[in-house]
């Protein structure tokens, strides 16, 4: 939840996250590809927790994320 910002993220469309490119994780968290190279590299299973302004695409998206980049013996908690 620290990571990712997720209490005090603002973030509600899917093209408006956090990106990896942005200079700087520090004011709105880690993005989504970043937890998961995280997950993938350590084998653990990752918990998260979705924005509550997240709209259904958004949360569709994040789903879809995590279904092709992590790996698949790991486990997502929501």
């Amino acid at each position: 939840m620290d990571w990712t910002k997720t209490n005090d993220q603002t973030d509600k469309d899917w093209a408006n996250r956090v990106q990896v490119s942005h200079r700087t994780y520090t004011t709105n968290g880690a993005p989504w590809e970043e937890v998961i190279h995280l997950a993938n590299v350590l084998g653990k299973d990752v918990w998260i927790n979705i924005p509550h302004l997240a709209t259904t695409e958004y949360i569709t998206s994040l789903a879809q994320l995590f279904l092709n980049k992590l790996e698949p013996h790991l486990k997502i908690h929501v």
